[in-house]
């Protein structure tokens, strides 16, 4: 996969419009690849905890454990029909640094995640389409970070 592709198996054409352009210096450190099965641990730990504590109402379900088992199944789903984007570093492709869960016309953007260090330096704008038109999932940040877009819409159905 060319550095520059961003998810797997997609309509090159229609994507080449949709991906945002990539910070010189994160290109340099960073580069995107395909979700490996590895990846699934860390990437099912950050979402679901993301969304427990980043969101005011999901966070509001006491029972801790039976919202993160049942909502497990909910983003094994969405790993498994979508594309999903990780970010790592280009010299350790184990390290990574964010991921985006897109659907397959990245279109929708189920999650994305950037860690704390690596934030407010390009990495989400690399890891999202230019033009999106549906966020699923938000937590308070994503919420506010979402008003960057466009008539962007919230549909938490578009699963």
């Amino acid at each position: 996969m060319e550095q520059s592709d961003i998810g797997v198996q997609h309509n090159q054409a229609a994507e080449e419009e949709n991906v945002r352009q990539v910070s010189s210096e994160i290109e340099i450190i960073c580069k995107i690849r395909d979700l490996k099965e590895s990846d699934r641990p860390f990437v099912i730990s950050t979402f679901l905890n993301g969304l427990y504590y980043g969101n005011n109402f999901f966070n509001l379900i006491t029972d801790k454990n039976a919202f993160m088992s049942n909502y497990k199944l909910v983003v094994d789903r969405l790993l498994n029909t979508n594309n999903v984007v990780i970010a790592c570093l280009k010299d350790n492709e184990d390290v990574i640094v964010g991921y985006s869960v897109l659907s397959p016309d990245f279109l929708t953007i189920h999650w994305v995640y950037v860690k704390k260090r690596w934030r407010k330096q390009g990495l989400g704008r690399m890891l999202l389409p230019k033009y999106p038109t549906t966020f699923t999932h938000f937590t308070t940040l994503g919420l506010e970070l979402s008003k960057k877009f466009n008539n962007i819409q919230f549909n938490p159905f578009d699963l």
